[in-house]
């Protein structure tokens, strides 16, 4: 789901949304459209660029013009653009993935689209607010290469377009690209993988409002480039895995956020510490739960990316195992041996449960009453 506000004082709009996945797994949820608020997101409406959620149809990415209102979206079957605050969309691209859209910063008129499914693939131009587009010039990748990719512009020096690619079937990434002519040739700044092979899934890439050459990107993990994507370091720290989305906060200059399997995080200092911003969130999408028959309050469940992790009657959860947890299940002879499971069928057990929950792997011929190691991370 995409989440963004038009907060330039275009009609009474607050609040945009656009429901459903864009990514190839099976179990994805299809979208239904762009839906509206006008309440501060108290209460949603339907506009005209609807979909039934069997149609598998979701959007990748979705701006505003802060000078004239026009809104883009990228979407699973192209770009779709709007006047009149979200009530009415037109096509303006037809067919395939485009995974980003953005407006050149203090610009009425240039904005760019990127293509990462069919056929022509890379990024678009548009000198008319988002009309009509043409193809960018060379410098790029190869564009049969090219999947989901992703924009960085900022306000610090609007000249400077910065791409990044992933790559369409290894899902790593290809590089990070530099424009400084509007999209008219691009210069490869490295190939730097930031993404760990899961480019399909999870991608951000941002650029500080205030300083053009500092970038923020990542898949897995996240990474910082001070020189304009030459270089990039891990930034390591607290930050759950699987990144998603990354914003600025307005006014604040080193203050960034970051959206990701885990949750939302927040740095006050361009990404060099982190700090959880979970609270009164619900961040858990289970897959299973499992309660001990001998006591109510003894609860594990298997989440997406969160792990499996315990209940004990509060209002929040204990760690336990990492990774993607799966089904689960209590041994009602011992009461205090937990078996679960994570993506791909590796299988654990856990003894005399205790805070954070300490797993290890579980043989096919192992018995309860072996010792028990910690199974490891989330880093998957």
């Amino acid at each position: 789901m995409i989440i963004f506000t038009d907060d330039q004082g275009y009609g009474d709009v607050g609040v945009f949304g656009a429901k459903g996945y864009t990514t190839p797994n099976i179990d994805r949820i299809g979208g239904v459209g762009v839906l509206r608020s006008t309440d501060a997101g108290g209460t949603w409406a339907a506009t005209a660029l609807s979909y039934p959620e069997s149609s598998g149809h979701g959007f990748h990415a979705m701006k505003v013009n802060p000078l004239t209102g026009t809104i883009l979206a990228g979407a699973s079957d192209g770009v779709w653009r709007s006047t009149d605050n979200g009530l009415n969309w037109t096509q303006v691209r037809v067919g395939d993935d485009y995974f980003d859209v953005v407006w050149k910063p203090g610009s009425s008129t240039i904005c760019y689209v990127v293509k990462g499914s069919g056929s022509a693939r890379g990024v678009k131009v548009s000198t008319d607010d988002g009309v009509t587009f043409t193809g960018a010039g060379g410098g790029g990748p190869q564009g049969f290469t090219v999947g989901k990719s992703k924009f960085a512009v900022s306000a610090a020096d609007p000249s400077k377009l910065y791409v990044h690619f992933t790559h369409t079937s290894a899902y790593n990434s290809i590089g990070t690209y530099l424009s400084t002519n509007d999209g008219g040739s691009f210069t490869l700044q490295s190939t730097t993988d930031i993404v760990s092979d899961q480019g399909w899934y999870n991608l951000i890439f941002g650029a500080d409002p205030n300083n053009a050459n500092q970038l923020i990107g990542g898949g897995i993990a996240i990474s910082r480039s001070t020189n304009g994507g030459v270089n990039w370091a891990s930034l390591g720290g607290t930050v759950h895995v699987d990144q998603h989305a990354i914003e600025w906060k307005p006014g604040s200059p080193d203050v960034v956020w970051v959206g990701n399997d885990g949750g939302l995080y927040e740095s006050a200092n361009d990404g060099g510490t982190w700090s959880v911003r979970n609270t009164n969130l619900v961040t858990y999408q289970f897959y299973d739960i499992c309660v001990a028959q001998s006591s109510p309050t003894f609860v594990m469940g298997g989440t997406q990316d969160n792990g499996t992790d315990r209940w004990t009657g509060s209002t929040t959860w204990g760690e336990g195992l990492g990774a993607d947890g799966m089904v689960c299940n209590i041994n009602p002879a011992t009461g205090t041996t937990v078996y679960a499971e994570i993506q791909f069928g590796d299988q654990y057990l856990a003894s005399e449960i205790q805070l954070p929950c300490q797993f290890r792997m579980q043989c096919a011929d192992e018995s309860d009453d072996a010792d028990t190691d910690d199974a490891g991370d989330d880093e998957v």
